[in-house]
């Protein structure tokens, strides 16, 4: 997984392997936007606990909240595939070494 801010498209993709790495990015954000936790949670309608356990990296927050939070601030997430093996796919694209998701489900996508 990967993050950068929408409203800056030459921003490098950063990547994310860790819900911690994650949590330092949200909190970067909101401080860009000059939103204290309590704003954050008011704006969003959950718990000022809830943000402060994003912001400190915890790793079963709700995907769901999670992404809405991200797009709230601006912040764009992208899922890719490590792309090691340039022998596969049609050209190094995000995905390109893995089968689709028909394939994978064997038809039943």
């Amino acid at each position: 997984m990967v993050v950068h801010m929408k409203n800056h498209p030459d921003s490098p993709a950063v990547p994310i392997p860790s819900a911690a790495i994650l949590g330092n990015h949200i909190r970067a954000a909101r401080r860009r936007k000059g939103l204290t936790q309590r704003d954050l949670a008011k704006h969003l309608h959950c718990s000022l606990r809830w943000i402060t356990e994003v912001e400190n990296g915890k790793d079963t927050a709700q995907i769901g909240k999670v992404l809405l939070l991200c797009q709230f601030l601006n912040l764009r997430v992208l899922l890719g595939y490590p792309n090691n093996d340039k022998k596969a796919g049609n050209g190094g694209g995000i995905g390109d070494d893995y089968p689709d998701l028909d394939t994978i489900m064997g038809g039943q996508s």
